[in-house]
């Protein structure tokens, strides 16, 4: 499933549990990702890809740093700039 909030679209779509996340976003709309990381710790992460680039950030300071640095990494390794931000589970337990 290589594009990530496409997949999520379809897996919502099918009533199928996963982690909270957001939709793409765009770095010029600042205030809703201060907004989004203030609610709990994020990963940054492309929206393609198999998960490399991500980068996991706890608190404002670090988010356009980490938005930048993954927006810059994904075009370069998947030649598109899409981003979204997924809750960071701190201790992740698998069923």
């Amino acid at each position: 499933m290589g594009h990530k909030t496409l997949a999520r679209d379809l897996i919502d779509a099918h009533g199928m549990p996963m982690g909270v996340s957001s939709g793409l976003f765009n770095t010029d709309d600042a205030l809703t990702l201060t907004e989004a990381a203030r609610v709990y710790s994020v990963f940054v992460k492309p929206a393609g890809g198999d998960g490399n680039g991500m980068s996991a950030v706890g608190d404002d300071a670090q988010l356009l740093q980490a938005v930048e640095r993954t927006r810059s990494l994904a075009q370069r390794s998947l030649d598109s700039a899409e981003l979204y931000l997924e809750r960071l589970v701190e201790r992740p337990r698998h069923v």
